[in-house]
């Protein structure tokens, strides 16, 4: 289930974000400094495109997932906590962060692609998006696309 971040989720998640397997499989792999953190974070949490929420499975904060809203899509940057991974737990965040959009279609824009933008070697979040019926629409040497259709 998803919850909302809240002021209070500050330190997990830039701790999550500077997790050295994270940064690894992220598009941006440099280490996030604590004041430019806290500056994005607490600007984030009012902006009106962006919807952070946290995973929460058994009363456990299991990983994060970002939904950003831009032009015509809605993308996804999503990650799970060290201790939990290879667990599920990401497919179960898309498809709870997916549900979510279909539940609240007011808003976002009509007709949005659901995108997301995955380092090019990261196995595991290229299976869940490719599980949950993501297309790869395009590669390079950095990071794969992959993009459906909102439902």
């Amino acid at each position: 289930m998803l919850r909302k971040v809240t002021r209070e989720d500050f330190q997990k998640l830039f701790t999550w974000v500077n997790d050295e397997e994270v940064r690894k499989n992220s598009r941006y792999t440099e280490e996030k400094n604590l004041e430019e953190y806290k500056d994005w974070f607490f600007k984030a949490l009012k902006d009106k495109n962006l919807f952070m929420f946290i995973e929460v499975v058994d009363e456990k904060d299991v990983g994060q997932v970002k939904l950003e809203i831009s032009q015509q899509e809605i993308t996804f940057n999503y990650s799970i906590a060290k201790e939990h991974r290879g667990n599920g737990f990401g497919t179960a965040t898309i498809r709870d962060a997916q549900s979510f959009i279909n539940e609240n279609k007011d808003l976002f824009i009509a007709n949005s692609k659901l995108v997301a933008y995955i380092r090019e070697g990261n196995i595991p979040s290229c299976r869940v998006f490719e599980k949950l019926g993501y297309i790869k629409v395009f590669q390079c040497e950095d990071y794969v696309k992959f993009q459906k259709s909102a439902v």
